[in-house]
């Protein structure tokens, strides 16, 4: 569906040849151009201003209707984890931080002294008619080995920073959670080293910017 205000109609008035190629040449439609990949477009930044405008409005207007679900993973460095996370179709948003320890509002460096009990993590926002939580756990059981079970170091059960973790914000996502890691654990016939938690929400906190 087009709204027509948002496009440059030549008003009918304006008929005759010469005059309507010249109004036409002045001001151009642009609302579907770039999608095209019209190098006219590309080169306008006016044009390109508009269209990055509309898209943006439109996809705050999408996804305020959307139904949307937040879970946390942790599967080694977290920006290795984001990258393949938010490829998955319905994955909304990823934000890549810290989760699981008992120090507020920690850093990276506190993280790594190995002191503090958090894991980094990927906190996945997605929209679960198009990606439901299952299908979520699946790709990331299938991202990285959660039957690397160890005591101690940066992979150790509960404590590691880049331990195998899922936590979640109600119980109905820990019972998928745990669903997900007793299929896997039975289908490889391996102990998983995965960790299932319940977290509030104000538990997880932004990694620091690149």
């Amino acid at each position: 569906c087009i709204n027509a205000s948002a496009l440059n109609f030549v008003p009918l008035e304006n008929n005759s040849g010469d005059q309507n190629k010249e109004y036409v040449n002045a001001i151009g439609p642009y609302s579907w151009r770039s999608f095209l990949g019209d190098s006219a477009v590309k080169n306008d930044p006016e044009q390109v201003s508009a269209i990055n405008s509309s898209c943006e409005v439109l996809r705050k207007v999408i996804l305020s209707r959307v139904e949307k679900e937040e879970i946390l993973f942790g599967a080694g460095c977290f920006w290795h984890v984001e990258f393949a996370l938010r490829r998955i179709p319905g994955v909304i948003d990823t934000v890549a931080g810290y989760a699981g320890g008992t120090l507020p509002n920690p850093v990276y460096k506190d993280i790594c002294s190995g002191t503090t009990g958090h894991a980094e993590v990927v906190k996945v926002v997605f929209d679960p008619a198009v990606c439901d939580a299952q299908k979520l756990m699946d790709c990331w059981l299938a991202m990285h080995d959660p039957t690397v079970v160890r005591s101690h170091g940066k992979r150790a059960r509960k404590t590691g920073q880049y331990r195998s973790c899922v936590f979640v914000f109600s119980e109905n996502m820990r019972k998928v959670s745990d669903d997900a890691i007793k299929a896997c654990q039975e289908q490889l016939g391996k102990e998983l080293s995965s960790e299932v938690r319940l977290l509030a929400p104000n538990d997880f906190w932004d990694a620091e910017e690149r």
